[in-house]
């Protein structure tokens, strides 16, 4: 007998999409405050100051989304020396731009799936080995979809049973404590600006 492949719960490969993350929120609870606005932003504004960025995903990893009261914000570019995140989506995933005041408190969420809905099958996922490791998926509404507790220098794959979870608008990480890798493994799926490979 051989030990049951994460193959054996998912059906075909070629039915199966895997994306990897760089996550940005490492030490931070999901739906928790991360920073506050440093200054008051129009609802047409098309940059944002933050006071504190620490964690915030970068440039580079494609910009992350934000929740500041009501409505949801999309950015792509971080410049750190002056804490501003731009190339904004206002009123993303169908909330609405609004003004909101200095000081009102802002949440950062990492965008692994964005904007498509998918059914997660399975997550890979494995400590940094300095602490024990702790991932949660989250809706970008603020509401926890799945945490998951991983000893020091474990490496994890959870397969999901039955039909998965849905995920009707992208899968979004919230808090990421001492994870070196995370792969998701979906229902193939298409969107724009996305980096996958099939498993």
């Amino acid at each position: 007998l051989r030990e049951p492949q994460l193959k054996d719960f998912m059906g075909f490969k070629s039915d199966i999409q895997a994306t990897n993350i760089a996550l940005a929120s490492t030490g931070r609870t999901a739906g928790e405050i991360a920073t506050t606005l440093d200054g008051s932003v129009t609802a047409t504004a098309t940059s944002i100051v933050l006071a504190n960025i620490t964690g915030f995903a970068t440039t580079l990893e494609g910009g992350g989304v934000i929740v500041v009261g009501t409505e949801i914000i999309k950015y792509t570019t971080l410049t750190g020396g002056t804490k501003t995140i731009s190339g904004l989506t206002r009123g993303y995933l169908n909330t609405v731009a609004i003004a909101h005041n200095t000081g009102v408190g802002v949440i950062f969420y990492n965008i692994v799936i964005d904007g498509v809905a998918v059914r997660l099958r399975a997550i890979s996922i494995s400590s940094d080995g300095v602490g024990a490791g702790k991932l949660t998926i989250a809706s970008v509404y603020g509401e926890n979809n799945l945490t998951i507790d991983l000893p020091s220098g474990a490496v994890l794959t959870l397969n999901i049973p039955e039909d998965g979870i849905v995920c009707p608008t992208g899968i979004y990480v919230g808090n990421a404590l001492n994870i070196n890798a995370v792969t998701f493994f979906t229902d193939k799926f298409s969107g724009p600006n996305l980096t996958t490979t099939n498993g």
